[in-house]
């Protein structure tokens, strides 16, 4: 998930940015690469537009929060006849088998 994500690029960054550190833990160094360039091109247009970086920190429900934002109109509720509709249009959706949540009842 996202936040293993960035847990996993937050050790690699305490690891200096290691390439033998990547080895170690089979992470692939050039996907890393990948999320680091990202991140420096979003710090430059923020810098540009002039606007503050404020982190999250280990408040990891202001994460959440930011990525279920950007992910709004993927959302889906439990439907009590067909799997779950999404909230936006209603659209019958349903878990993938190879999914960790495929056999667990939802939460809410």
């Amino acid at each position: 998930d996202h936040l293993t994500i960035l847990a996993v690029y937050e050790a690699w960054r305490a690891h200096k940015y290691s390439n033998p550190w990547c080895y170690e833990n089979f992470i692939q160094s050039r996907a890393l690469r990948r999320a680091q360039d990202v991140r420096k091109q979003l710090l430059a247009i923020m810098d540009r537009y002039k606007l503050n970086v404020v982190s999250a920190g280990r408040n990891y429900n202001k994460v959440r929060r930011a990525i279920v934002s950007g992910f709004f109109q993927n959302v889906a509720r439990k439907d009590p006849q067909e799997g779950y509709k999404t909230l936006v249009e209603g659209t019958p959706v349903y878990i993938h088998p190879s999914s960790s949540l495929f056999q667990r009842n939802p939460d809410w």
